[in-house]
């Protein structure tokens, strides 16, 4: 069941509604949140950096209950946040970024983004992924973005007897020199 807006102009994509199990296209009530899924596999959970701590934990439990009920035990949580102990022992599959406010992330770390959430996707069809961040959504589109062409570049490799580097490197370098 979707419901929209009528009054935007601009579609918006589909959230889920923890109280009715439906896809919504605002924020509900009493949720400072924002799930979306972005793919049937790739979901993106973000919360306002200013929302109260109280908040944010009943806003996190009730995504987790979610979560726990849609995917059980198949999906992993990735924390864009800086480290956050309760996220963590809600939800046991985390892996914490270490990623500070204000700052981009060293390229390795990006990869090292990527290759992970590649071969949790790999390793059982089931499996989906959470882009959790509690401060916007900038670096979850990031992550995203990273991880739609880290993916293309992959699979060229995977057809290809060039490094990835190589594909990368080429790629700019056509782009550059047709400008």
């Amino acid at each position: 069941c979707y419901k929209n807006k009528k009054t935007s102009v601009l579609p918006q994509s589909p959230r889920y509604s923890l109280n009715t199990g439906c896809f919504l296209t605002k924020m509900e009530e009493g949720y400072e949140l924002d799930l979306t899924y972005v793919t049937e596999r790739i979901i993106a959970v973000s919360f306002p950096q200013d929302c109260f701590e109280e908040t944010y934990l009943r806003n996190l439990r009730d995504v987790t209950r979610m979560l726990k009920s849609k995917h059980t035990d198949n999906y992993l949580v990735i924390n864009l946040s800086e480290r956050k102990q309760e996220l963590t022992k809600m939800n046991p599959k985390t892996l914490d970024t270490g990623w500070p406010d204000f700052h981009a992330p060293p390229l390795d770390k990006i990869c090292s983004i990527c290759k992970a959430i590649e071969n949790w996707l790999n390793a059982d069809p089931l499996h989906v992924v959470v882009i959790h961040c509690r401060g916007g959504k900038g670096r979850i589109g990031v992550v995203i973005s990273c991880f739609v062409h880290f993916t293309d570049v992959s699979a060229r490799y995977l057809h290809s007897s060039h490094a990835p580097t190589d594909l990368t490197l080429s790629h700019y370098h056509r782009r550059s020199s047709t400008v």
